[in-house]
């Protein structure tokens, strides 16, 4: 799997980093043969964006979340994304091969 960190805030790396990798061990649980994830990181004016997207033998996958927190964005991006995991799971285990939003 290859992790790839875009963190365009000032002096938010080092913190953010070790709870990046920490949320990122979470996605090995729901996605099969994780190729890339990758995280951007950028500030719009008192807000934080957090943007995430995996590519993964289980399909394509994005999610991003806005907050004063940056920590905070991400822990609701990684809830986004397990919650349209765990959708696309449900669809192909009822025979619904729908096509994906995100």
């Amino acid at each position: 799997m290859t992790l790839t960190f875009s963190i365009r805030i000032h002096d938010s790396f080092a913190g953010l980093k070790p709870l990046i990798e920490e949320l990122t061990e979470r996605f090995e649980k729901l996605f099969h043969n994780i190729q890339t994830v990758e995280w951007d990181v950028t500030e719009e004016g008192p807000e934080k964006e957090v943007l995430c997207r995996i590519h993964s033998q289980s399909g394509f996958y994005r999610a991003s979340a806005k907050s004063s927190d940056a920590s905070d964005a991400a822990r609701e991006v990684v809830t986004k994304l397990e919650k349209q995991r765990r959708r696309r799971k449900e669809q192909i285990i009822s025979g619904r091969d729908a096509p994906e939003d995100g």
